[in-house]
């Protein structure tokens, strides 16, 4: 009894790259870019609320500061008021 060799080669399965694995990289990366960019916007607006804070609490100061009732001199006349009868 004579065995063949067999006439063709076992395949080897080639590697798939699915386009939902493509996706999910390219999205994953889109998150990432998209949460740094809320974080910069997130720190401009609190760097900008505690800038606007500084200066309302310099206002208040300036206008306490300046509301403080503060004696009037008296006036001088040059000659006394007599009222005339």
């Amino acid at each position: 009894i004579l065995i063949k060799p067999p006439i063709k080669e076992p395949t080897e399965p080639i590697e798939l790259t699915l386009h939902s694995d493509v996706r999910a990289v390219e999205r994953a990366e889109f998150d990432l870019h998209v949460a740094e960019r809320l974080s910069f916007v997130e720190q401009i607006k609190l760097e900008r609320e505690r800038q606007q804070k500084l200066e309302e609490e310099e206002e208040i100061r300036r206008l306490r500061k300046e509301l403080v009732p503060r004696a009037q001199p008296m006036p001088y006349f040059d000659r006394p008021f007599i009222p005339r009868k």
